[in-house]
């Protein structure tokens, strides 16, 4: 059985443009993996881009003030993640 996944168009024309106009100290594209890498690699993530889904449950392993991007349609109004940032 094939796992489903979210697929975001243009992903590696925005991963470019992030790379280009911010400029940042260090960037990495994280997909999946165990649970104690995630943790680890979250607990020290200032910023974090994502598509809407259970991966962004992990903002709960990142440090205060830290920034949340989540990509998801504009006609869809689903505000769990952002009430978990809270």
């Amino acid at each position: 059985m094939k796992k489903a996944q979210r697929a975001l168009d243009g992903w590696s024309d925005l991963v470019d443009k992030i790379k280009m106009e911010l400029k940042p100290k260090s960037f990495e594209i994280y997909t999946h993996g165990g649970f104690e890498d995630t943790m680890k690699i979250f607990s020290k993530a200032n910023v974090v881009i994502g598509v809407h889904g259970a991966g962004i449950t992990n903002l709960i392993f990142m440090p205060q003030n830290s920034l949340v991007v989540e990509i998801l349609p504009n006609e869809y109004r689903n505000r769990c993640f952002m009430y978990l940032a809270d």
